[in-house]
């Protein structure tokens, strides 16, 4: 899971906030960013055969729900795609 979600799960089972910072802090962005493009890539084979746009929201929204921010979530589908990524996609969408 990503940053974000691990930081949720810590607070709620009463992690001091300081000490999930200083963790998280600590944390290998490279390392992360391999993880989440392997997520993408695993995402976008379950997806395989919708439409491309609807694939690149579907799989953005998952990364997204798994933890990771959006800027992550978008450079790491962008690399599973090869560079191919619509970028006016958001979450929202």
């Amino acid at each position: 899971i990503g940053k974000h979600r691990l930081k949720q799960e810590l607070r709620q089972k009463g992690v001091e906030s300081a000490l999930i910072e200083q963790s998280l802090g600590q944390m290998d962005e490279d390392e992360m960013m391999r993880l989440a493009t392997e997520q993408a890539e695993k995402l976008l084979r379950r997806l395989r055969g919708k439409d491309e746009r609807d694939l690149q929201r579907k799989a953005l929204q998952a990364l997204y729900r798994r933890g990771y921010g959006l800027d992550t979530a978008k450079a790491a589908l962008r690399h599973a795609l090869d560079g191919d990524l619509d970028e006016s996609l958001s979450y929202d969408e």
